[in-house]
């Protein structure tokens, strides 16, 4: 059952990836600047300014017109290269906050399938796994295990509420009544147009 969990999860995530596409983790973007520390000298420079050196250099290479020591100059100094194309430097950060109470995922035509999907695993996570999870937290804690079981219960009951949690943020609730008033309604009108034609 723990991978069944597991592939819930992932696919919950996915759907979470398809409707935001971009991630309002804190950690991940505190932890992307000490990446970039580590890197080398080259890795720093962003790769729209590499192809751009690169295609500096090609006019002068082909031979076109103007002086070629000109493109020396630019390509031999970065700092000047940076400033040719309208930058001040190459140390920019921007922050944008977002409020977790104005992120809220709108269903439309283009969402609907995934919002559905996500909607049953959460439904899933929330009637049959997390209850599951529980009693095997409960029952490990009983049993006085103080393994790896119990841990990963632990870790899995934690991964649950937090997609749980992340499901309230963005507003994708599974919702109790109204899909099973659709798809009532929607084999009464089969059965009704199947009793027509007959």
């Amino acid at each position: 059952m723990s991978r069944e969990i597991r592939s819930c999860l992932m696919e919950l995530e996915s759907c979470f990836r398809l409707l935001v596409p971009f991630d309002l983790d804190p950690t991940l973007g505190a932890a992307l600047p000490a990446m970039a520390e580590e890197g080398g000298r080259d890795e720093e420079q962003p790769c729209c300014s590499k192809t751009l050196a690169i295609c500096a250099r090609r006019p002068g290479a082909a031979g076109a017109e103007g002086p070629p020591s000109e493109d020396k100059d630019e390509d031999s100094d970065p700092e000047g290269f940076v400033r040719h194309h309208g930058l001040g430097s190459r140390e920019y950060t921007l922050e944008v906050e977002l409020s977790s109470d104005s992120l809220k995922v709108h269903e439309d035509e283009d969402n609907l399938v995934v919002i559905h999907v996500a909607q049953d695993t959460l439904r899933l996570i929330q009637n049959r796994f997390l209850p599951a999870v529980c009693s095997w937290v409960q029952l490990f804690t009983r049993a006085g295990t103080h393994g790896g079981h119990l841990e990963r219960a632990i870790d899995l009951k934690a991964e649950l509420e937090a997609a749980l949690r992340r499901s309230r943020e963005l507003d994708v609730m599974p919702e109790e009544g109204c899909r099973r008033e659709v798809s009532a309604a929607g084999l009464s009108a089969r059965e009704d147009s199947q009793g027509t034609f007959l």
